[in-house]
């Protein structure tokens, strides 16, 4: 009998076609794990926070003509999620809880004859199951009013610190609103600081915070954080 050398056995066909999942709806999906996959890379980013509102105003009488008496800080920006990047163990068919952030939810302006006004939302973390998190964004703090306080503007909102990935970018800080000594009494209350970056994936950028009202605009509900995502690759 002859016996045959054994041949050599390509790895490829045991390896899964590539694939992959892009998920940028706010909400938890339970995602299953397709037949041959062993391996995931996992792309997280957090929900961004939301605007602070800008400081109360007040207003003078009749006799004045209504004109401007006092003005408020600017709104602070809200901070941008984090992003974070890692290649993790799976089993075919394991069910695994994805969740994609949602950016930091309106708020409104609140009319206070004085005192700070509402903080903006904090965004909501992404998250892989157990196995990996993007934390997200925090609100901007609301400005203060003028009368009867100091008229400063809200606080910047912190980005979101990442962790626990192979690449790990923390979120962008907003910037604090301006103090209404800026604008006097020309506005009703002063600019609002910018939020912070968002983080780019694919050309587009997701997790980015919200940004406080210019001076021009006094529309009560203030810029929510844009929401998150979730990346999965397979086979590559």
């Amino acid at each position: 009998m002859t016996l045959m050398a054994p041949q050599p056995v390509s790895l490829s066909a045991f390896s899964p076609p590539p694939g992959d999942l892009f998920l940028t709806t706010p909400g938890q999906t339970d995602w299953v794990v397709p037949q041959g996959v062993y391996s995931v890379r996992v792309t997280l980013i957090g929900g961004g926070g939301g605007a602070g509102a800008h400081g109360s105003y007040t207003t003078g009488n009749a006799s004045t003509n209504y004109n401007i008496s006092s003005s408020g800080g600017g709104g602070g920006g809200g901070g941008g999620g984090a992003f974070v990047k890692k290649v993790l163990p799976v089993f075919p068919g394991q069910i695994i809880p994805v969740v994609v952030g949602a950016g930091g939810a309106s708020i409104n302006y609140v009319h206070l004859i004085w005192g700070k006004n509402i903080d903006g939302n904090d965004g909501i973390d992404s998250s892989f199951g157990n196995l990996l998190t993007a934390d997200s964004g925090k609100g901007g703090g609301g400005g203060w009013a003028q009368y009867q306080s100091t008229g400063v503007g809200g606080i910047a909102g912190a980005g979101g610190i990442a962790a626990g990935g192979d690449i790990n970018l923390n979120g962008a800080a907003g910037e604090a609103g301006d103090h209404r000594n800026v604008v006097g009494l020309s506005f009703i209350h002063a600019d609002g600081g910018t939020g912070g970056e968002g983080q780019v994936l694919d050309s587009v950028p997701y997790g980015a915070g919200g940004t406080g009202h210019p001076k021009e605009i006094s529309d009560p509900a203030q810029a929510p954080g844009t929401d998150g995502c979730c990346l999965i690759e397979w086979g590559f």
